[in-house]
Parts: structure tokens; sequence; C-alpha cells
């Protein structure tokens, strides 16, 4: 039934005026309030390099989209992933035993088009107005990373955001929502803090940055508070990979990402082997803010 719905379906011109009605009212909808959607226009035009398919652009045409399907959701740009009793061999003649003549001689290249981080070479100091009664901060920079360190920079992500999220939000008071830590996007790492406050707090907040993204800054932290988190976050990945529709999604995941169908499990065991030693040397290594980027909207 799947193969049969991916190489016959084709858009019309009432399927496409549906979904052209629905994106139009989902835009309405999650439109945000004015600061809010420009602080989150501003912040990622800054940190993100621009998307290799972007979204924003011209309303595309029924042609165009019928085009693109042509190209795009086709048999050899596809990726099966599947979690089942039945053998590999057996799954392999069904689908092949499935693709219609034709089939293979419409697909194309396509770049993986994931995000990917600017690297800038001067620090980057955006304020702007917009009225309202919440104000936004983006804090962050980044960082090349090597593949070896992706391990224990995510056990670091968690330790730090662990702490300060109990600091600005529980301690100090100074947040409503905050979202703070270091991404890994390819070959380099973000490590960054993400929030909006009442805008009074702005200024007793930007000057504590440098200070709370430093090693010193985590140096109470234990082996037995690492491996409270790390067991934390194991516990909840493991629990998103229950079922075997997760369990397909992640492998096919770690193949269209990484070209690699164990990368996922293979990152979970090294995350379990982490040790406060390993910890103590990414921070010193990547807990050291160059040409940071500060964006508040108030």
């Amino acid at each position: 039934r799947l193969m049969t719905q991916i190489q016959s379906f084709e858009p019309d011109e009432t399927g496409f005026q549906d979904s052209m009605q629905a994106l139009q009212q989902h835009k309405i909808m999650t439109g945000g309030v004015k600061n809010q959607s420009l602080f989150n226009d501003t912040y990622k035009k800054q940190i993100y390099a621009p998307r290799t398919y972007p979204t924003a652009g011209k309303t595309p045409t029924l042609e165009k989209l019928q085009e693109f399907r042509r190209r795009y959701l086709a048999i050899d740009n596809l990726i099966f992933s599947v979690v089942s009793s039945a053998s590999v061999a057996s799954v392999i003649k069904t689908i092949d035993a499935n693709i219609q003549p034709g089939t293979r001689s419409v697909a194309n290249d396509f770049v993986v088009d994931d995000l990917r981080l600017n690297s800038i070479s001067a620090p980057v100091n955006i304020a702007l107005e917009a009225g309202g009664k919440q104000s936004y901060l983006f804090w962050g920079y980044t960082r090349a990373v090597t593949a070896q360190d992706v391990a224990p920079l995510t056990v670091l992500s968690l330790m730090l955001r662990d702490q300060i999220l109990f600091d600005v939000r529980e301690t100090q008071g100074l947040a409503y929502r905050m979202d703070v830590g270091i991404e890994v996007h390819g070959d380099r790492a973000l490590v960054y803090l993400n929030m909006g406050t009442r805008p009074e707090n702005i200024d007793r907040l930007v000057p504590q940055m440098e200070t709370l993204f430093s090693a010193a800054y985590l140096q109470n932290i234990d082996q037995k508070n690492l491996d409270r988190l790390v067991n934390k976050h194991l516990g909840r990945m493991s629990f998103q990979r229950l079922s075997s529709a997760n369990q397909g999604y992640y492998a096919a995941h770690s193949l269209y990402f990484f070209n690699d169908v164990g990368y996922d499990s293979n990152l979970l065991k090294q995350l379990s082997a982490v040790t406060i030693a390993d910890v103590q040397r990414v921070a010193g290594k990547y807990l050291r803010a160059e040409n940071p980027w500060q964006i508040v909207v108030r």
C-alpha cells in the first residue's frame, strides 16, 4: 500500500488549494506577538546559515509542485526502514516486487538539508525595540567541534542546562521561559541561552553571560550528579525508542543525516561511558566565549 501511494500520488488542483488554505490558517494562528516574531527572525538569521532548500519566498504553483514531486518523491530517493519479524531478504523482495515500471528513472540527487551554523570573526550586538510587556535575549557563540567530543559535549550540555536553569529561573527569578545548552550541527557546536523575561531583567542578565558559560561555573559538579543527569537523559531517549515505529525512524534518521544507520544507538552507548574527566576536558575546551552574539528585543 505504501509503495502504491508513493509511486501513484499526483498533486491535483483541489488538494493544492486545500493545502494552501490550511497553510495560511496555520501562519495566522502561529504568528505570535510582534516582539517575539521579530526576535525569532533576527537571531535565527544571525546564527544559522541559509538553508539549502529555503521555505521562504514565492508561493509555489501547482505545476512547480508536480515537477518537484516527480523529482523528489521517487523510489531511488527513499530510505525504507523496516522493523519486523520478517527476514531482510523477504522485505527486500516485497519492495522490489512493488516497484512500478519507469519509477526508477526520475530520481535526482539531493543534498542533505540540515541546520548549519554561521561562523563570525567579531562579536555581534543587536538591540531592537518592539514594545510589548516581554523582552527577549539570545546570547551564544560557536566553536569547531570534533567527532570524539560530541558525546561529552552532550553531557556537558545537560549539566550546564540543569545548573543555569536552576540559577536564573529558580534562584534569581529572572525568566519566564528559557532554553539553554549546547547544540552540535555538523562540525560546529553552538553554546547558547535563549529566553524571554521582563524588560527590566535584561540589564541584570547580560553581565552574567560569560560567567554562566565558563568552566569555573561547573567546578562543583561531581560524578554523582553527572550519573543522575545521564541516566535521566538515557531513560527518556530509551522510552522514545520503545516502539518499532520510532526504532525505524531513528535508524532512517541516522542513515540520512550521518550516513551511518547505527549512529543513534552508538551515541547512546557513548553517553553512558562519559566520565567527569571527559566533561571537564570539553568544558575547558568549549566554554570559552569567542565572538558571541548578543541579541536583545525589548
